[in-house]
């Protein structure tokens, strides 16, 4: 057979137009098959975005469906009436175990948490004034939809307002809490079997996922941080634990703003463009090698010369191929535990902000988010005024900590200081998150209160020195209610509430406000939006119903402060919010050298500032067209490839601006390095 092949071939013209046409047909292969697979993977990302966004919906409205049911069968008035509230949470824990939900909450005609399932321990918060979604309610609207939670970091819920004689009676939610669990049954109902799902929030990182693997669970903490290295609309190639996958955001819609996205981590096969690529090759050396053949004038070697060609091919595409699927893999980013110190841990309060009321002890958790550092001790020392609220008690029971390792739990209700020391033996801690120690809060005096992180605050790496690795630290601010009467509805007094601005001690780059306030009708208003409180109501502002959404047009600390006239009095609130919109000055960066040879080792050091809110304690460092990661104030590395590269250095400030600063380097071969040396 391969004679007669050889024998119709052997016209020069006839070799001609084959070799030309199979050099041809490589490119076009190439093309044909990058446009079939790249058009492959956005139909199969499209479809899988399709899936995920149906199943959320279908959860929703399901929650709501059950929050419509509970609120027909009126299961709750009795309890909720009469302010039988140990009966009221016997009941709705009855009805959530029934309903094979996460959680239930139940609001009182104020807007007032009386009843958590979830966290039992969490209510007396005024949450449907305090959020987007609770104003809708307020104004008799029914709400399904996924939103950041107050006890937890996101929620899906359905939720109806209670309506008895055309008044507010109460509100009804219905939920499941975003973890891993619910990110697992999420993926087994709607994706694809080799399809994983990641639940992002800004400020907190990645809250869950479905890879049931807690060491995949660190590795996105510690590369899918709060923000640090927000895809957009980009997909990007990751290997996690020798697997392909194409990671896509989705952004998560609420009921107004988004409360974060979802990482959807679709398989990546490689084969097939590694099969493209030997194909193609395959072509190009068949065509040259007809085309060599025009240089051969007796048969029987062209007949040798065949045998050769075949075996040369055969060859070069098992290289290609080879050399094809590890370009692939080199291109992606490897998802692995660092080798050292990342110093990527935050503290926060949970929740950070909150109205309460004085009716309710309240639990404050201290939660580590870890940011992938194994962590093995912490101190927290928290500063509160005294005559606002007093620390009933120290709890350990959800705590990280070892039981055996609380070295201090001091409460001093005088000074309005807790002291708490614990540690955690062996590898030590390197979850997502976990809380510290939660507080017992009982309210003794309306206003506002917070609870400051001191500066002696620290948490310790598990890395056999006892490294400080706390970033920051974010305060929480709270608000106290006065104490209702019986008889008495939450619009006898002025509250103000700031769904953009939720937590008076943090600071936030958004400029765009807005603050809702409890309304009377025979009360008139003003409300003033200066740079402190002291400058009064020079040029206050007359204002009819009960919310305002104003932008502010400096960064500072300004006050809102509200002004409600009626027959029982004057009545004046203030609010505070802190803006930093400007990005951080560029770090400064100092490099041993920038023309090092493959190998040698390169020492980074950083420095940054930022004029108002101040820096985050560390710096991120982005080789080529990678990932941002954490480092301290300076790090050692080697480049091992030749050729050009660049770093990017990244530095936050507390309201989460950015800034960087790229510096190229241009790695010598060890011949360049060898001939420079000649020359100097």
């Amino acid at each position: 057979m391969l004679k007669i092949v050889y024998k119709k071939m052997y016209s020069r013209t006839t070799r001609v137009v084959v070799g030309g046409i199979l050099i041809l047909l490589a490119p076009i292969v190439l093309f044909v098959s990058h446009l079939f697979i790249s058009t492959h993977n956005k139909t199969q990302i499209s479809e899988n975005v399709e899936l995920l966004e149906k199943g959320l919906r279908s959860d929703e409205l399901y929650l709501l469906a059950q929050s419509q049911e509970l609120n027909a069968s009126e299961t709750f008035d009795r309890h909720l009436q009469s302010g039988e509230l140990a009966e009221l949470l016997s009941s709705a824990i009855a009805e959530k175990d029934r309903r094979k939900l996460d959680g239930l909450l139940i609001t009182d005609a104020n807007g007032v948490v009386v009843t958590r399932t979830k966290a039992v321990q969490q209510r007396g918060d005024y949450i449907l004034h305090s959020t987007s979604w609770g104003r809708e309610v307020l104004n008799g609207n029914e709400v399904a939809s996924i939103e950041a939670g107050v006890a937890f970091p996101l929620v899906v819920q359905g939720v109806v307002p209670m309506e008895r004689n055309s008044k507010l009676f109460g509100s009804i939610v219905s939920s499941y809490v975003v973890d891993d669990a619910y990110a697992i049954r999420s993926q087994q109902q709607w994706m694809p079997r080799d399809t994983h799902i990641a639940f992002h929030v800004p400020g907190k990182g990645v809250i869950a996922d479905s890879f049931i693997n807690d060491e995949y669970s660190t590795l996105l903490a510690f590369y899918f941080t709060e923000g640090m290295n927000d895809l957009g609309t980009t997909t990007i190639r990751v290997v996690i634990g020798g697997d392909q996958y194409l990671v896509q955001s989705v952004t998560l819609k609420g009921s107004t703003d988004s409360p974060g996205h979802v990482l959807i981590f679709f398989p990546s096969k490689s084969f097939f463009y590694q099969i493209a690529i030997a194909s193609a090759t395959a072509l190009l050396v068949l065509g040259v090698i007809v085309l060599l053949t025009l240089l051969l004038q007796k048969k029987k070697n062209m007949l040798l010369f065949g045998w050769v060609s075949i075996f040369l091919c055969a060859v070069v595409c098992v290289f290609v191929y080879i050399g094809s699927g590890n370009y692939f893999a080199k291109n992606a980013i490897i998802l692995s535990l660092p080798h050292y110190t990342i110093y990527n841990s935050t503290l926060e309060l949970d929740p950070p902000s909150a109205t309460l009321s004085q009716q309710f002890e309240y639990r404050v958790g201290i939660k580590l988010l870890s940011g992938g550092e194994a962590i093995n001790a912490a101190e927290i020392l928290l500063a509160y005024d005294p005559q606002k609220i007093q620390v009933i008690e120290i709890d350990f029971s959800r705590s990280f900590c070892n039981q055996s390792l609380i070295l201090q739990r001091d409460i001093d209700n005088n000074a309005g200081l807790v002291h708490i020391v614990c540690g955690i033996p062996g590898t030590g801690f390197s979850e997502r998150s976990g809380i510290v120690a939660d507080l017992f809060l009982q309210p003794t005096e309306d206003g506002l209160f917070t609870l400051k992180f001191a500066p002696e605050t620290k948490v310790l790496a598990s890395d056999g020195l006892g490294t400080e690795v706390l970033r920051y630290a974010v305060d929480g601010s709270y608000v106290i209610a006065k104490q209702l009467g019986p008889e008495e509805t939450v619009s006898g007094q002025t509250l103000v509430f700031s769904p953009t601005h939720q937590n008076q001690e943090r600071w936030y780059s958004k400029r765009e406000t807005v603050f809702t306030w409890t309304q009377r009708n025979d009360s008139t208003y003003r409300y003033s939006f200066d740079n402190s409180i002291e400058d009064g109501f020079t040029s206050a502002t007359s204002i009819k119903g009960d919310t305002l959404q104003v932008a502010v047009l400096t960064d500072g600390i300004h006050y809102f402060t509200l002004e409600s006239r009626s027959d029982a009095g004057v009545q004046r609130v203030n609010y505070k919010v802190k803006i930093d919109s400007q990005s951080p000055i560029p770090p400064t960066v100092n490099v041993s050298t920038n023309k090092p040879h493959v190998g040698e080792l390169v020492r980074f050091e950083f420095m940054g500032s930022d004029a108002l809110s101040g820096l985050q304690s560390n710096f991120y460092i982005k080789f080529d067209d990678g990932i941002f990661f954490p480092f301290g104030n300076s790090f050692v590395t080697a480049f091992y490839e030749s050729g050009k590269h660049t770093v990017t250095v990244r530095t936050y400030d507390l309201a989460n601006n950015f800034s960087d600063t790229v510096v190229p380097i241009v790695v010598q071969s060890q011949l360049q390095a060898a001939l420079g040396s000649l020359f100097q």
